[in-house]
């Protein structure tokens, strides 16, 4: 469902600035979002292929999402958009870190269990269904 894979991508972001964070203290360059999701995927899964499927199913579940026209979540369509999959696979590192670092200044608590993660997973506007 959608409120999954929402739920999915909070835990990407504030694991990625997480590892942003680490990455700037040690002078390091960032990982790009790609790598952080296909290493994240990794670490929830423990197996390469299964990492593997359950990413190719969300990649699956927001391309089928984006492609339509009216009702796809905002959040999802930024999502879809960071990653690159809109470009052929090639997020932009600038601009990922530029929505992350925003983020982090707009939602200051952004740890797991969070109030951030709690409102970021609830849809943004509820509409009446015949209004959609």
């Amino acid at each position: 469902t959608n409120q999954q894979v929402l739920k999915i991508i909070a835990q990407v972001y504030v694991g990625k600035m997480e590892v942003d964070k680490q990455c700037d203290t040690n002078r390091r360059p960032r990982q790009t979002l790609n790598d952080y999701v296909r290493d994240f995927f990794t670490q929830q899964y423990g197996l390469a292929s299964v990492a593997k499927s359950k990413l190719l199913d969300l990649v699956a579940k927001l391309g089928a999402e984006v492609s339509q026209e009216k009702g796809v979540h905002p959040r999802l369509r930024i999502f879809h958009h960071l990653l690159g999959i809109d470009m052929g696979g090639t997020g932009d590192l600038d601009e990922c870190s530029f929505v992350l670092n925003a983020v982090q200044e707009l939602f200051p608590s952004w740890r797991y269990n969070s109030s951030f993660i709690r409102e970021f997973v609830q849809p943004t506007i509820l509409l009446p269904a015949e209004g959609v």
